[in-house]
C-alpha cells in the first residue's frame, strides 16, 4: 500500500497537468480495482497486488481532492479548506469501521472482507460521480461555445 501510494503521489502532478480533475476518476478506478483484488484474492500475491494498486489510487486521490478543494475557494480560505479535508478524512476513518459493521449486521453478512467490498463500491461511486460531473461540464462548455 505504501509503495503504491508513494508512486501514485509521484505521478499525480504529471497526471493532473494532463487530466485535470479527471485524475480523480482514474484514482477512483485504481482504488476500486485494488480493493476488488483484495476482497477476492486468495493468496499472498493477490493481496500484494491489490494493496499496490489500491495504494496507487489512494496516493493520487487524496492529494488531488485536497488540491482541487483548495482551488475551489479564495486563496485566503485555502487553509480552512485543507482543514475541512483533514477533519473529514479523520472522522471518516474513525467512523468507517462502525458504519461497515452496522451495514454488515443489517444484512447479516459475516464475511470478513465485506468492508473492503463496500469500500470498493465507494471508490467506484467516486469515479462515476466525477466522471459524470466532468461530462456535464464539457457538455455545457460545448453548448456555450459551439465553434
Amino acid at each position: 500500500f505504501s509503495l503504491g501510494g508513494t508512486y501514485g503521489g509521484h505521478i499525480m502532478s504529471r497526471l493532473i497537468s494532463r487530466l485535470q480533475k479527471r485524475v480523480i476518476v482514474l484514482a477512483g478506478l485504481a482504488c476500486f480495482i485494488g480493493e476488488i483484488t483484495l476482497a477476492m484474492g486468495s493468496n499472498l500475491g493477490m493481496m500484494f497486488l491489490g494493496s499496490l494498486v489500491y495504494g496507487l489510487g489512494f496516493g493520487m486521490m487524496m492529494p488531488s481532492i485536497a488540491l482541487f478543494s483548495g482551488f475551489a475557494v479564495r486563496p485566503e480560505q485555502r487553509a480552512f479548506a485543507l482543514s475541512v479535508n483533514a477533519i473529514g478524512n479523520g472522522v471518516g476513518t474513525f467512523l468507517s469501521a462502525y458504519i461497515f459493521a452496522a451495514i454488515a449486521g443489517l444484512f447479516g453478512v459475516a464475511w470478513d472482507r465485506f468492508s473492503i467490498l463496500l469500500s470498493a463500491l465507494g471508490a467506484l461511486s467516486i469515479a462515476a460521480t466525477f466522471s459524470i460531473s466532468e461530462w456535464i461540464k464539457t457538455a455545457r462548455a460545448a453548448k456555450r461555445d459551439p465553434a
